[in-house]
């Protein structure tokens, strides 16, 4: 027996094993569930299909199993509870839909794709209205009906409904309707992971009339001394590009491939024109440093004043009424250390930090007058207590 379970919170050990005992499968048939997101089941008919090819088995069970209705809302309680209020995590949200890499929601995702490769949104709606129109017809065709079995479900008063069809199709969706859908929320009710620093971007080159590379490097690189951040990463510096590495399915660490995900490690050599201003630049650490050093700085270094303290201020104040990952605030770039979470670990309040996609993290901590920088070149990476460890050794080195 192969299953599928992409939300296995909750639902207990190894569901296939439950599907074939409660199929009267016997306890002698062997059974594993798989996740690989949406794609579990699938994954599983073809481990199957490779199970009998390969004459390891006779039978196969395949599928999937899902109930999103039911993944459930979770505590970190595991070492206790500090005094306060603990916040619930949604399984959904963290197990499912949030990738813990890029700290992304699929929705945002896409928005990504669509943004790199100019999927525009007619082009997205037109393809959705194809796709319930196509499954609509195939519903009313009785295509899928020897693949679907009806259920009897009964409410709290004994009412009973029976279900038999898919209901997320809908036949007479239109256009016009797709084009109305909402926004997934409405500015400043809640912190969604956007692309307004890449408009910001896109502001400062048409009201500098210089492209963004030029800019930064006239503006901000060059003043302060970063001789190495580029978003093209010249010919004669090549050599000093680092390797990416990510992980196998056993977890251990091999070299990125240009294969891999369809992004080539390369990228900072290729010759670019579209310069984003949220993603995009190669540096050191020493560059890096330098910018943090200027932030904690007020705005200056390098005998130059490259932004107004007030500037650094609003920059690194919390700017939402809300906590942003239920604990922390968010400033105008940075994740902003609050006081609750600073009672909890050995970064300061006030601090201020990110993250990039290749296993790079930074914080800056003003009290402490420390810059740190770890660039792991990784991703995923199963050590994720990493930087913690890592954080928790510089602190502890202090005396002071």
């Amino acid at each position: 027996v192969i299953f599928g379970n992409a939300r296995p919170a909750g639902v207990g050990p190894n569901p296939a094993r439950q599907v074939g005992w409660r199929a009267g499968l016997g306890d002698d048939v062997p059974a594993f569930t798989i996740n690989m997101a949406c794609a579990s089941g699938l994954r599983a008919v073809v481990l199957g299909w490779q199970e009998i090819l390969t004459g390891a088995a006779e039978i196969i069970v395949a599928g999937g199993a899902e109930s999103m209705s039911r993944v459930p809302y979770l505590v970190e309680g595991r070492w206790g509870f500090k005094l306060g209020n603990q916040p619930l995590i949604d399984a959904m949200y963290s197990d499912g839909i949030v990738c813990p890499i890029s700290k992304l929601i699929m929705g945002e995702t896409a928005e990504i794709l669509a943004e790199q490769y100019k999927i525009s949104r007619d082009e997205q709606d037109t393809f959705a209205l194809e796709s319930h129109r196509r499954a609509a017809r195939a519903a009313s065709e009785c295509r899928f009906k020897a693949e679907m079995v009806p259920i009897e479900v009964k409410d709290k008063k004994g009412n009973v409904t029976r279900l038999d069809k898919d209901e997320h199709v809908r036949g007479d969706v239109t256009l016009e309707a797709l084009a109305k859908l909402p926004l997934v929320h409405q500015p400043g009710e809640k912190w969604t992971y956007g692309l307004n620093v890449d408009l910001l971007g896109c502001l400062v080159e048409v009201i500098s009339g210089m492209d963004l590379q030029q800019y930064l490097t006239t503006n901000i690189f060059r003043p302060l001394g970063m001789k190495d951040t580029y978003f093209n990463v010249p010919a004669q510096k090549s050599d000093r590009l680092v390797a990416v590495y990510t992980e196998d399915s056993l977890h251990h660490i091999v070299r990125w491939t240009k294969e891999h995900l369809g992004i080539d490690p390369d990228y900072p050599l290729a010759h670019k024109h579209y310069f984003s201003g949220g993603a995009g630049l190669t540096s050191t650490a020493w560059d890096y440093a330098i910018f943090l050093q200027m932030m904690l700085n007020g705005g200056r270094y390098n005998g130059v004043q490259i932004l107004a303290p007030r500037t650094v201020e609003l920059m690194t104040s919390g700017q939402l009424d809300f906590t942003y990952n239920g604990i922390d605030n968010f400033g105008l770039g940075f994740g902003i250390t609050s006081e609750r979470s600073a009672a909890r670990g050995v970064r300061r309040e006030g601090s201020f930090s990110w993250g990039g996609y290749f296993g790079t993290a930074y914080w800056a901590d003003p009290q402490s007058k420390l810059v740190c920088l770890v660039m792991t070149q990784q991703t995923p990476n199963s050590h994720g207590d990493l930087e913690g460890k890592v954080e928790q050794a510089i602190y502890q080195s202090f005396v002071r």
